[in-house]
């Protein structure tokens, strides 16, 4: 699926043969290539956008020394999403790893050094259920409307078996938990929950049958979109795709006349992406031409360049949708930077939008109509002037000229356009012949 995206670069790994699968051939007889841990998991871990783990487990790879690195990766504003399966989370020996420390939920440690594959999968078919955060995240948006998400999750196919867990981690949000399944004092136990560590964004999905939501659906008569959209919307949401933000600015158009006002729309939501009220968005307009960066970095010649002065500057509130609107009047000609800041539980936030004024040529300038210039050319052109209707000005009706009948003359088969070639042909013999050209 993400192979077929054409803003997804893929670089993946199917793992065909172990170190304690029976080899009957000698390595060098093998076509396969050794997997390249050092190159992924150090030389290029940070040129990654993401990084999944779908039901892999890490110790018969030598993956081991690498996780560390991973957590850092995440931790300094990397991806990372694991998907279950019977050699994930607990099964795959996660719990007393670094990785424990950005997955949203804690498994299960393992009683010995080989994890117990009873550790694995859980539970029959379930249907996952929509939590309150769920509703209204990103992710699970299959649907923009809200109640058609939701029933659209409801007609999905039943998934297969579920990751155990202990708990949901501090901070963490799930989106989907199972129906009857309980953990952590009877708390719902989560098929898909999301968190934030440090600067880095990871998801863990508790089951390794998602693809019911495609396959299945669409065996069933459904579309099978659902699956890709799930998880086109899964890395959006990781990788801090600009259009997830909490905080909005739209304008209701990128141009502007001169004496035209730009509307602003202002939309916060909390992190679970619920609206947030009450919360105070500092909105000041700039030109975009700017002196110089504002964000501390050095001009060439060291000195620090001032930051560009804000021709305007609104204070709004949201209300209770997290929505707040506002007129910011008319500007001259010109581009502008429009940049909102917010704190929403505790997270300083920031957008920014850029738009134009356009000036209007000489004719567009100034179309106010005055009665002084108006009378002036109806009086050179002995014309009349009436200031509000046409009352007393004699309209005529227009001349109409009636076609009675109407001749059409074929100019080919005119009698004269025969004696017209022939003489012409005449000319020119006789011509010749004065010439001496016979």
């Amino acid at each position: 699926m993400l192979r077929r995206d054409p803003n997804v670069d893929l670089v993946s790994f199917f793992i065909l043969r172990t170190e304690t699968d029976e080899q009957p051939w000698n390595r060098n007889e093998l076509s396969l290539i050794p997997f390249p841990t050092y190159e992924i998991f150090e030389d290029q871990l940070h040129s990654f956008d993401l990084v999944i783990f779908q039901n892999f487990n890490y110790a018969p790879y030598g993956v081991e020394p690498y996780l560390a690195g991973i957590r850092e990766y995440v931790e300094q504003g990397g991806a990372f999403a694991m998907v279950g399966g019977d050699l994930s989370f607990g099964a795959g020996g996660y719990a007393q790893t670094p990785l424990q420390e950005i997955l949203p939920v804690d498994v299960p440690r393992a009683e010995s050094a080989a994890p117990s594959m009873s550790m694995a999968m859980t539970g029959d078919a379930f249907k996952p259920r929509l939590t309150a955060e769920g509703r209204g995240h990103p992710i699970t948006s299959l649907l923009l409307d809200a109640r058609e998400n939701e029933a659209r999750w409801g007609k999905l196919p039943a998934l297969e078996g579920l990751n155990q867990i202990q708990r949901l981690r501090a901070g963490a949000v799930s989106l989907l938990v199972h129906p009857t399944l309980r953990v952590d004092g009877n708390k719902p136990a989560p098929v898909l929950a999301v968190g934030e560590p440090g600067k880095g964004r990871s998801l863990a999905l508790m089951t390794d049958t998602g693809w019911h939501w495609g396959m299945v659906a669409a065996g069933e008569g459904d579309d099978g979109r659902a699956f890709q959209r799930f998880w086109e919307n899964a890395i959006r949401w990781l990788v801090r795709d600009p259009a997830l933000t909490l905080l909005h600015i739209d304008l209701d158009r990128a141009e502007y006349r001169r004496h035209q006002s730009p509307s602003i729309r202002v939309r916060a939501v909390h992190p679970d992406y619920t609206p947030a009220g009450k919360v105070s968005v500092a909105l000041t307009v700039t030109n975009a031409e700017g002196s110089g960066p504002t964000n501390g970095g050095r001009a060439g010649n060291g000195s620090s360049p001032s930051p560009t002065p804000a021709l305007r500057e609104h204070n709004i509130v949201t209300d209770a949708q997290g929505e707040s609107h506002l007129e910011i009047g008319a500007l001259p000609p010109g581009a502008y930077r429009l940049t909102g800041r917010a704190n929403v539980d505790g997270r300083a936030i920031s957008e920014t939008k850029t738009f134009v004024v356009r000036a209007e040529g000489k004719e567009l300038e100034d179309i106010i109509s005055r009665e002084n210039v108006l009378r002036e050319i109806a009086e050179a052109g002995n014309g009349s002037y009436r200031r509000d209707s046409l009352s007393g000005v004699t309209i005529r009706d227009p001349r109409e000229v009636r076609v009675g009948s109407q001749k059409q003359v074929q100019v080919w088969s005119h009698p004269a356009l025969l004696f017209l070639v022939l003489a012409l042909l005449a000319a020119e013999w006789a011509l010749r012949r004065r010439a001496g050209y016979s």
